[in-house]
């Protein structure tokens, strides 16, 4: 039998607009799910996650958007996209050690109720929580630096010093890519005729 302390975690990144789900000590993670559920039909027996959602959904339909700012706003939504990310893997949620990322500052209860998720719901034999700007810090082989970290809906300045966050001296801002999207969207101007698209403005 496999040993899942001997076996390379999964890493978990759940975004508000993207999940990225990979394997430690893999360069690229395994896929860029957007974290985003949607319902085949109105009794809501099947759940569409990522690009199948937006695209088989129904005029008039609302989407659900079960991640924001490193919370949980809808605890089914989030599971739904955990478990498309699992199949997108091809592996089972107890066969491996998760390692997740969330934004600084993430309340104490948000975590909590993660931790509570993986290791009695899906059974993980060993979970951690880290912070994404801490890891970016160091892969550049440091453990002193300032990150400046663009979410889906908030942005965020980290001075890091040998290997803490300074969190008083964290700054937030609602000021995400969304944000700035909308900013091009409303005010870049092209030839006559044309226009700009959200997917062009990404």
């Amino acid at each position: 039998a496999i040993n899942p302390m001997e076996t390379a975690a999964v890493v978990l990144d759940p975004g508000s607009w993207l999940t990225k789900p990979g394997i430690a000590g893999e360069d690229q993670p395994v896929a860029m799910v957007k974290s985003v559920v949607g319902r085949l039909n109105s009794e809501g027996q099947e759940v569409l996650v990522g690009d199948e959602a937006i695209r088989l959904r129904k005029e008039g339909e609302e989407l659900l958007y079960p991640i924001k700012g490193g919370g949980i706003t809808d605890e089914e939504g989030f599971k739904a996209v955990l478990k498309y990310c699992y199949d997108r893997m091809n592996l089972f949620p107890d066969g491996r050690g998760v390692l997740l990322l969330e934004p600084p500052l993430t309340p104490q209860a948000t975590r909590e109720r993660k931790m509570e998720i993986f290791m009695e719901e899906y059974k993980v034999p060993f979970f951690n929580i880290a912070t994404s700007s801490l890891l970016s810090i160091y892969s550049y082989g440091r453990t002193t630096g300032f990150c400046v970290e663009i979410g889906e809906d908030s942005l965020y300045c980290l001075p890091t010093f040998e290997g803490y966050l300074l969190e008083p001296l964290i700054r937030r801002s609602e000021l995400g890519s969304h944000v700035l999207t909308q900013y091009l969207l409303d005010n870049l101007s092209l030839p006559e005729g044309k226009h700009l698209t959200k997917e062009l403005a990404q």
